[in-house]
């Protein structure tokens, strides 16, 4: 019962705050599963990644613009101006770090899980997000870049 209540719980406080927060992203082509955060800004939603879950980070190495090929992706936003239509996110973008290609972007949240579809020309594939807590990655956190450094990667395009 005790676990039922704590799920019921969870479930309600992730939907009144949206999809603002941490997720666990799906592992990428090297078997790393990365942490990001997603905050709002302006009325737009954004994602960018932190760490991965073993504490390594990752660098841009399949980036299509020679300035930005091999930087470090954190704090680099990834996923940019969602906008929020009734119980959904769509209208944004999202840049694929496995190839270094950018596709539309939208998602839905269902309890703890984020579904971000990503698409091109209406074909696409759905990745699945667990959103955690702050405690559950506190130790992962602890060289989380400042909102400034974020800020200043989101695309213009």
């Amino acid at each position: 019962m005790k676990k039922i209540l704590a799920t019921l719980l969870f479930t309600t406080f992730a939907m009144a705050e949206g999809i603002c927060g941490y997720y666990l992203l799906e592992k990428n082509d090297e078997g790393k599963e990365a942490v990001a955060e997603i905050f709002e800004k302006d009325g737009k939603y954004y994602a960018y990644g932190i760490i991965n879950s073993d504490g390594t980070y990752s660098q841009d190495v399949n980036n299509r613009d020679d300035k930005l090929k091999g930087r470090p992706l954190r704090g680099v936003v990834f996923m940019w101006g969602l906008e929020k239509d009734g119980d959904e996110w769509d209208n944004g973008k999202i840049y694929n770090t496995s190839n270094g290609k950018t596709y539309s972007a939208s998602a839905k949240l269902e309890g703890d899980t984020l579904k971000v579809k990503a698409t091109v020309w209406g074909i696409g594939k759905t990745l699945t997000w667990k959103k955690v807590s702050e405690e559950q990655i506190a130790p992962l956190l602890a060289n989380k870049p400042s909102m400034q450094e974020v800020l200043s990667t989101i695309p213009t395009k």
